[in-house]
């Protein structure tokens, strides 16, 4: 009603009001009026980004609160918050990340957090320097900063290789790995997916270990939030490429949950767990444990998945078990035999260049030799 009866334009002048306290109640009416999806459209057309933007900049911490707020409501039209960037919003918005009320740096990252869903705003803001002061309110004790700040760096930290690096550099590992053990869900989950992020990076992969990171991804594997699950597997899954951190994860318990994951009914955790796994057998020792924690029968499972790609690695897995004599017999003894003769007909490629590596290590075995001739294998 107030918009519907012309309440709109006086209250947008009003914004530039020299009494302090006018141009504050004002931007509360304003910033009430932005939640409206229709309203958002009206308040544009009215020119009031300018004022807006300005009050950013006022001496006053609860006129800064809440001229963040009316432009974090704006903000969640794509539209609006491309306009808002480039009428110069960031710098402002990004200096109140250093505020000292809690109140105005909460709703500057979160109308931050909004502009993010446009990579071209991300790019700006990485420009603008945002990443350094985001990255330090990784470290605040206040949950909904937190959780505002993590949700920032990890869209900026998909986005592409140069910001991995920067949120890494600004020193935002150790704050991520510290908010894995958050008792507030949307903190951890979105920490978690930037140290996924993250580690798809070769030299992060060691720093994230380095720096501690195992026992709590470790933990979330074991959670029973899908994101967290799948976030931290992955996590695992590109630090296991690793030759060092090969031995570690297997040191710090990560084998059980993740054959305990081989399991699971989600084909992404599946995925991701097998690839680790896959990982980890590259090296001897862990070949044994593999199948002592009783990887193996799980293994062999994943070969009669319908998914080729699950089918690919559990193979390969299986192929670098076999590597040891032991194993040798015990994927033999655990029916792995016919699954794996009957991939070497797949029509995948690497499917096909899998099993034969696993028959052939099967095969160092004399009395393999003949379960495989009589399994058909030579045909």
């Amino acid at each position: 009603n107030i918009v519907q009866e012309g309440g709109l334009a006086p209250l947008v002048g009003l914004l530039q009001s020299p009494n302090s306290e006018v141009s504050k109640q004002a931007c509360g009416c304003i910033r009430n009026l932005a939640v409206s999806a229709e309203n958002k459209e009206k308040i544009l057309q009215e020119n009031t980004l300018p004022p807006l933007i300005s009050l950013l900049e006022s001496d006053d911490p609860k006129t800064q609160e809440l001229a963040a707020s009316a432009l974090r409501n704006l903000a969640v039209n794509e539209v609006i918050g491309l306009k808002m960037v480039e009428a110069g919003s960031l710098i402002p918005l990004i200096d109140l990340l250093t505020s000292q009320d809690k109140k105005v740096v909460e709703q500057s990252a979160m109308c931050l957090r909004n502009l993010t869903v446009l990579q071209s705003n991300c790019e700006r803001m990485v420009e603008e320097g945002v990443i350094g002061p985001i990255v330090a309110l990784l470290r605040s004790r206040d949950e909904k900063v937190q959780a505002q700040a993590a949700a920032i760096v990890n869209t900026l930290s998909s986005a592409n290789a140069e910001n991995k690096a920067l949120v890494v550099e600004e020193g935002g590992l150790t704050p991520l790995i510290t908010l894995l053990r958050s008792t507030n869900q949307s903190v951890q989950e979105e920490s978690c997916i930037t140290l996924r992020n993250l580690s798809a990076n070769t030299d992060n992969q060691v720093k994230i270990v380095q720096r501690g990171a195992l026992p709590a991804l470790i933990g979330l594997l074991h959670s029973s939030n899908p994101k967290l699950q799948e976030a931290a597997a992955i996590t695992i899954r590109n630090c296991s490429m690793n030759s060092e951190n090969e031995v570690r994860i297997v040191q710090e318990g990560g084998l059980p949950p993740l054959i305990a994951l081989l399991r699971s009914g989600d084909s992404k955790i599946q995925a991701s767990a097998v690839i680790a796994i896959r990982n980890l057998a590259t090296n001897a020792t862990n070949q044994v444990k593999i199948a002592q924690e009783g990887g193996i029968p799980p293994l062999i499972g994943l070969l009669r998945s319908f998914d080729p790609k699950m089918q690919e690695q559990a193979c390969a897995a299986l192929r670098f078990c076999g590597e040891n004599t032991d194993n040798q017999v015990s994927i033999v003894q655990d029916g792995g035999l016919p699954p794996i003769i009957a991939l070497l007909r797949s029509s995948d490629h690497k499917i096909q260049a899998q099993s034969a590596g696993a028959v052939r290590n099967l095969a160092i075995n004399v009395e393999n030799k003949v379960r495989i001739a009589q399994e058909g294998a030579i045909q």
